[in-house]
């Protein structure tokens, strides 16, 4: 019975292991392409960013804290949008932020626009590594709120604003306000709520938020 008890711990590690070292290798293979595109005004950022999540600045004991998916899915969408601006093929991606076909590279007058949104992202990212260590994610606790009051029931929707270059879907926070919380990789969103009232589906504007650098992040969308 013990061995077996032991057999099971040994393979749930193994297990865990083989997973952050897929991770790992998925970070580092986005930042190469990041690196290979050509297009990025400052290589440095890759090459300090690669630093931050190899563990060179965290303290001893985030040392085994993996990156996460999200944190990977948005790099490998950043090598895309390099990609596109340099004009250069599209690798084959499986990010779930991407649900259509990439549009062909568009026209050298959006390059600059691009790229400036991939820089964004990145530096919001290595600037969040240097002062926490690691690929982290960031708590994000979003209010709904009427006439200086919170009101429950509204649906909260997050956009990692690069993505929607890449026709990416807006992710929903997992309950209902309010709050609703989530936790996201560091970088420039767009948040929105939404509810049925009387038939009819109201709407708020989009609240663009910069997420990073703090431990966590509390803010109000105003109701219609």
């Amino acid at each position: 019975m013990r061995l077996g008890v032991v057999f099971a711990a040994m393979m749930l590690t193994a297990c865990a292991s083989a997973q952050e070292h897929t991770q790992e290798h998925t970070w580092r293979a986005a930042l190469a392409q990041l690196q290979a595109c050509g297009a990025i005004t400052d290589p440095t950022v890759i090459q300090q960013l690669a630093k931050g999540l190899d563990g060179r600045w965290a303290q001893p004991s985030l040392y085994k804290r993996s990156i996460g998916p999200d944190y990977v899915a948005q790099l490998e969408a950043d090598a895309s949008l390099c990609q596109k601006a340099a004009k250069r093929p599209l690798a084959k991606t499986d990010s779930s932020w991407i649900h259509t076909p990439l549009p062909a590279a568009p026209a050298a007058v959006h390059a600059t626009d691009l790229l400036a949104e991939v820089m964004q992202d990145l530096r919001l990212k290595l600037d969040d590594c240097r002062a926490n260590g690691l690929g982290r994610t960031i708590p994000v606790s979003v209010r709904t709120l009427r006439n200086g009051h919170q009101e429950g029931g509204w649906e909260v929707y997050y956009l990692w604003t690069p993505g929607a270059k890449l026709n990416a879907q807006e992710m929903r926070f997992p309950k209902l306000s309010s709050p609703s919380s989530a936790e996201l990789p560091p970088g420039p969103y767009a948040f929105r709520a939404r509810k049925a009232i009387n038939g009819h589906m109201v709407e708020t504007e989009q609240v663009p938020m910069v997420v990073a650098l703090h431990q966590q992040i509390t803010f109000d969308i105003v109701l219609p």
